[in-house]
């Protein structure tokens, strides 16, 4: 299944299509749908999946074009561990039967089990280290250490949005058990966690590594390139075919 989602693009990009042309995109709202597939998900080689995000938007006449990016697992928790994003605050989640007296806190939980209740866009994705480095989380405003010593983590991804509703966001559960507080010394969980829809093509990145034997997010991004797809969407006005003049410079993406 697939997911609406809208950015707010600024300045003009062009991104090359598999049929020669260039894809415009200029300043404004951008709206889409979005799924997500395992691309590699092996777990006799490596414990991190490989995650495909398929992308599709309509043009000024209403073709529909579509693009694919890969990455690992290992994006998720990069964002849930980067303290300089106010929205990586984990949130605890509670049991069907329960709720929190704080009205915000309850506006919150409402919001990620509507997330989880519908048809998930991707269930149980892997992530393994075994670094053994600490790190540290924020969990509903209190700092968290945890530690990557034979860390399996198991996501699950949802949104409240479907194709023919947008929203900017996707919402990442962590099942309970998964993570261990190193200060307190117990198991945490189960938890969630908001990640902009955006993150998903700008990391173009997974690549595999030949003397690691594995795959690995590589440090830079490759370009998207476009395809044209049969079918009508609603058309959206910053978005057009040209013809390019000369031989542009592929870009990432720019939301």
């Amino acid at each position: 299944m697939g997911a609406g989602v809208s950015f707010d693009t600024w300045g003009t990009s062009q991104y090359s299509t598999n049929d020669g042309r260039m894809l415009e995109i200029a300043a404004g709202e951008l709206r889409g749908v979005m799924s997500l597939r395992f691309e590699v998900r092996d777990a006799d080689e490596q414990g991190t999946d490989v995650i495909a995000c398929d992308y599709r938007i309509a043009d000024c006449d209403g073709r529909l074009w579509t693009t694919t990016s890969l990455f690992t697992t290992e994006l998720f928790v990069t964002h849930m561990v980067d303290l300089t994003h106010r929205n990586t605050d984990l949130f605890r989640l509670l049991p069907d039967n329960r709720r929190y007296k704080d009205a915000t806190k309850n506006n919150g939980l409402t919001q990620y089990r509507q997330a989880f209740q519908k048809p998930l866009l991707l269930s149980g994705a892997r992530f393994f280290s075994d670094d053994r480095d600490s790190r540290y989380i924020v969990i509903m405003g209190r700092v968290t250490e945890i530690r990557f010593k034979y860390l399996y983590l198991s996501l699950d991804i949802g949104s409240v949005s479907d194709e023919e509703s947008f929203a900017d966001w996707f919402s990442v559960r962590i099942p309970d058990q998964c993570l261990w507080d190193e200060q307190r010394e117990h198991a945490i969980g189960p938890l969630a966690f908001d990640i902009s829809c955006v993150h998903f093509l700008r990391h173009n990145t997974a690549a595999w590594d030949s003397e690691e034997q594995r795959w690995q997010n590589a440090p830079l991004s490759r370009p998207l390139i476009f395809s044209p797809v049969e079918g009508e969407g609603k058309p959206q006005a910053n978005v057009r075919p040209i013809i390019a003049a000369r031989q542009e410079e592929p870009q990432n993406f720019t939301a």
